[in-house]
């Protein structure tokens, strides 16, 4: 069993792992004969798979056999194959594995559960019992793939492990501690069991054994917390979803190869089915070292082997910057409990499964006509006006105060839901009421269409031509054109902030001020903040990260966002309405909340932040009672009451 290594020696190496699932080229590195590779071929495999842990070859016509595998290692500098002593136990003395679910029928790989089914595999590293680290490389070489499914799915496990280290060490310490992962055989009749730690350091090097297939098991050793392992498996739970920057799906095409590092990348496989015609067949072989020209982690540290590439050169949703994060701040003392409460009963954090029971828990939670009129406090009035161009009508619920007569400034707003969840009489409606009943204010509250349904723009354009309605109809409606406040939450947040920046672009309506109640700002999800409390508070940074996938799609994080769309994004924060943004201390949102402030200061605007201290996301909905909650809405009120008086 591999000894403890201490969490200095960790954080050296993890410091050195550098790793990127981003920029991975479209196209495999094409070679002339797999035998007898030339030199730039082999400078391109051994370049994508220090940068990447992987590299797919396009080998020249077939056929494509064992033997064309065998010749491919060989050139690529790997040697003979090694094969598993647990192999032998059922007579097995090929060293390249087939597998195929029709082709291993009746051979002795027929029993063999990944080898000769077609059901998916879960993320693993090759070498059920052999010790972490021993078997460096695998290569698996498509014969033909299957008529549908059987993709290879790939986890950055150094990587999200590193980060995990630099947010919570003593999550990612359990995980490397001798004896937490357990790994058991199910093959050749053996149930020989092998125990490790998941991750580990070798010659300076963070090395992975990440596992989570059925026959591997997590325990807990005597000098682990039962509650740090849980939550470093679940963060790296979360870390291997699709959503995560940290996965990678690819489909091996007839005649293309894979080889990827076992020390660095777990790797599984979708679940497939085979046609008359069509039947999935890889070939794959295991390794002792890695192939050639390719240095070490820490080699690659070196300003030589930076990145190239014509965009941001770093992973997406991974922190930047050098000094290490500590744990997340605590949280105050009156949400602390509520928030465990709420954590309990709602599923966290936000993935695209998830979203039809969060859009179910909106519809429970929406305002009845009863709810808003507030006893006869205000009056409501149903409108649509014309959407954009090749859009429907967009809706708004108008909510007028009774006790006088107007035309009244108006809050326009804007709801959250992540983007993904939400209408106009979501619950944070109520908000907006309590300030407008005090200051004879009327609501506009939009409903605009959701993610990813309706991908960017169709949400922002929705609001924006709801906004133009809404002041294009100023004297129908009762309101005051020249004083509309813009005001939104979370993603409601983002949509205000755009509002204001496209009504500035597009010479729309002058608005009076924007409210921007812990908005999301930034699609990079690359912030202290954003990695500190990537799994910790009610908006996490996981949740964060799949919403704005859910808007933006493969554009996130990419150049191709717009500052209207993710307004931390625009260049050019000048010419704004004064702005009020406040938010959590613990929220993955917090830094982007306080740069946006930063940036509109220094672009000569206005803008008061308030950082709630020991607060989540949303807190004052969650907990309306506490000391915090009620001096949040005091100061927002307090910010309105002064920009309608100016």
């Amino acid at each position: 069993m591999s000894p403890a290594i201490p969490l200095t020696e960790l954080l050296a190496a993890a410091r050195s792992v550098t790793t990127t699932f981003d920029l991975i080229p479209e196209e495999p590195v094409p070679v002339a004969d797999a035998g007898a590779l030339v030199p730039l071929e082999l400078s391109q495999v051994a370049d994508r798979y220090a940068r990447h842990g992987f590299a797919i070859i396009q080998l020249p016509p077939g056929p494509f056999t064992d033997k064309s595998l065998l010749a491919l290692a060989e050139s690529l500098g790997l040697g003979e194959p090694f094969l598993p002593p647990l192999y032998r136990l059922g007579g097995t003395v090929a060293t390249v594995s087939r597998i195929s679910a029709a082709a291993n029928e009746g051979t002795v790989d027929a029993d063999h559960p990944s080898f000769a089914r077609t059901v998916g595999q879960e993320l693993h590293c090759d070498g059920t019992l052999q010790d972490i680290g021993f078997i460096k490389a695998s290569v698996l070489l498509c014969e033909s793939p299957a008529a549908e499914g059987g993709d290879t799915t790939l986890f950055n496990a150094s990587a999200a492990f590193a980060r995990l280290l630099m947010t919570d060490a003593a999550a990612a310490t359990a995980l490397a501690t001798p004896g937490v992962l357990i790994r058991q055989a199910n093959v050749n009749g053996s149930t020989e069991v092998n125990s490790g730690p998941a991750f580990t350091v070798q010659d300076g090097q963070l090395i992975c054994r990440y596992c989570v297939s059925g026959t591997d098991r997590w325990a807990v050793p005597a000098d682990v917390t039962e509650a740090d392992l849980w939550r470093g498996v679940e963060f790296m739970r979360w870390a291997s979803q699709p959503i995560s920057p940290f996965f990678a799906r690819l489909r091996l095409g007839e005649g293309q190869a894979i080889v990827f590092d076992n020390t660095r990348i777990s790797h599984g496989r979708s679940p497939y089915s085979d046609s008359k015609t069509q039947h999935r067949c890889l070939h794959r072989s295991l390794h002792l070292t890695h192939p050639r020209g390719v240095r070490t982690h820490q080699d690659q540290t070196h300003a030589d082997t930076e990145p190239r590439s014509t965009g941001a050169a770093r992973t997406l949703g991974t922190y930047p910057g050098d000094a290490p994060l500590g744990p997340p701040p605590a949280l105050d003392p009156e949400l602390a409990a509520p928030l465990r409460a709420i954590l309990n009963e709602l599923p966290m954090p936000l993935t695209p499964e998830l979203i039809a029971d969060r859009r179910a828990r909106t519809t429970a939670g929406t305002l009845s006509d009863e709810a808003i009129r507030r006893g006869g406090a205000f009056d409501i009035e149903e409108a649509a006006f014309p959407g954009p161009p090749g859009a429907p009508d967009v809706r708004v619920i108008i909510c007028r105060p009774t006790a006088t007569p107007g035309p009244h400034p108006v809050i326009f707003n804007t709801h959250g839901g992540g983007m993904v969840a939400g209408n106009n009489r979501s619950i944070e409606l109520a908000d907006e009421l309590d300030r407008a009943e005090e200051l004879q204010l009327t609501v506009v509250a939009v409903e605009y269409r959701l993610a990813p349904e309706h991908p960017d723009p169709a949400p922002l354009d929705d609001c924006y031509a709801a906004l133009l309605g809404t002041s294009e109809n100023a004297d129908r409606l009762r309101l005051d054109a020249e004083r509309i406040i813009v005001s939104g939450n979370s993603a409601g947040g983002a949509l205000a902030a755009g509002l204001a920046l496209r009504a500035r672009d597009w010479d729309g309506p002058r608005l009076l001020g924007q409210m921007l109640q812990c908005p999301m700002l930034d699609d990079r999800c690359d912030t202290p903040s954003a990695v500190q409390l990537a799994r910790a508070g009610l908006w996490d940074g996981a949740s964060g990260l799949a919403g704005w996938t859910a808007l933006l799609g493969d554009r996130r994080g990419t150049d191709d966002v717009s500052g209207h769309t993710a307004p931390a994004r625009a260049t050019d924060l000048s010419n704004l309405p004064p702005a009020f943004v406040d938010v959590g201390s613990v929220e993955a949102l917090r830094d982007e909340c306080a740069a946006y402030a930063m940036r509109l200061w220094r672009a000569g605007g206005q803008a008061e932040l308030h950082v709630w201290s020991g607060a989540f996301h949303s807190f004052d909905h969650w907990v309306p009672d506490a000391a915090v909650s009620q001096a949040a809405k005091r100061a927002r009120i307090s910010w309105m009451r002064r920009l309608l008086a100016s």
